[in-house]
């Protein structure tokens, strides 16, 4: 059995009363990003493990949009990898 550790990115959004789903408009909205272990067996991962998570901050995600890179370091930097 093969271990590899990933990084995975996910955005939510928090809707409430005065701003329902499909207004346009949300309460609050960001990005979390998890540190995953993933266990494979001939390939296929059979179990995931949540290591550790991280908030990224608003403005790292605007620089990358806009520059294509952000001065914010993650500190599972050293597990991401790029294509």
């Amino acid at each position: 059995m093969k271990t590899r550790m990933r990084v995975y990115r996910k955005n939510w959004v928090k809707y409430d009363v005065d701003h329902p789903r499909g207004s346009g408009y949300c309460a609050d909205q960001g990005t979390t990003q998890y540190l995953v272990k993933e266990y494979l067996l001939f390939g296929l991962v059979v179990w995931r493990r949540h290591i550790d998570k991280e908030e990224v901050p608003g403005f790292a995600v605007d620089e990358h949009a806009v520059f294509g890179r952000s001065e914010w370091k993650s500190k599972f930097r050293e597990y991401i990898k790029y294509v």
